[in-house]
C-alpha cells in the first residue's frame, strides 16, 4: 500500500500526472465496465467511445499496452521499477467514481464547475457524464491521468447491484 501510495504522491509532486487512479486492476470489483471492451477494441475508434481507451489496462498487460499503443499509453515511472505506473491523456480517460489521487488546488481549478452544475441534479451519473462530456472536447485542457499497475481498491456496491455486484 505504502509504495502504491508513494508512486503516486511522486508523480503528482513532479508533475508527471494530475490524477492517479487506484482501483486495483488484479481485483477490479463489480461492475467493472471495461471488460464491456474487452475483444471489442475497435470500438473505442469511435468518437463517442475515445473517453473509454484507457479502460483497456484492466485486462492488457502495462508492457503490451506501451508497446502497440505507444502514442497513447506511455509509462510515467520506471518501466523498470518495482511500484510502474502508466501516463494517459484525460480526454482518453474518463472521470469516473473509483478512488483518486489529486492536488486539492488543481482539484478546485478544473473540477468544481462541474461539481456546480450537478449539485442540484437527481442523477447518480451527473459528475462522471459532466466531466467525460466536458473532456472529450476540450483537448486544450487536457491533463494526464496516472494508473499505477496495481492499484489499491475493489469497487463492490451491494446497494446498488446487490451482493457480488454484477458478473
Amino acid at each position: 500500500v505504502y509504495e502504491e501510495l508513494s508512486l503516486g504522491c511522486r508523480l503528482l509532486m513532479e508533475q508527471k500526472a494530475k490524477v492517479v487512479r487506484y482501483r486495483s486492476r488484479q481485483n477490479p470489483g463489480k461492475p467493472n465496465w471495461a471488460m464491456f471492451w474487452k475483444g471489442q477494441e475497435k470500438l473505442l475508434l469511435n468518437r463517442k467511445n475515445v473517453p473509454y481507451v484507457c479502460d483497456q489496462h484492466y485486462y492488457t498487460s502495462f508492457p503490451r499496452l506501451v508497446d502497440l499503443q505507444g502514442s497513447v499509453f506511455s509509462w510515467c515511472s520506471s518501466s523498470n521499477a518495482t511500484a510502474r505506473a502508466l501516463c494517459i491523456k484525460s480526454p482518453l480517460c474518463a472521470w469516473n467514481n473509483n478512488p483518486s489521487l489529486f492536488v486539492r488546488i488543481w482539484w478546485l481549478r478544473h473540477m468544481q464547475g462541474s461539481v456546480q452544475f450537478c449539485r442540484t441534479s437527481k442523477f447518480n451519473g451527473c459528475f462522471e457524464k459532466q466531466r467525460k462530456t466536458k473532456e472529450v472536447h476540450d483537448w486544450k485542457w487536457a491533463y494526464v491521468v496516472g494508473i499505477p499497475e496495481r492499484g489499491l481498491f475493489t469497487h463492490q456496491d451491494d446497494g446498488k447491484y446487490g451482493e457480488g455486484g454484477l458478473s
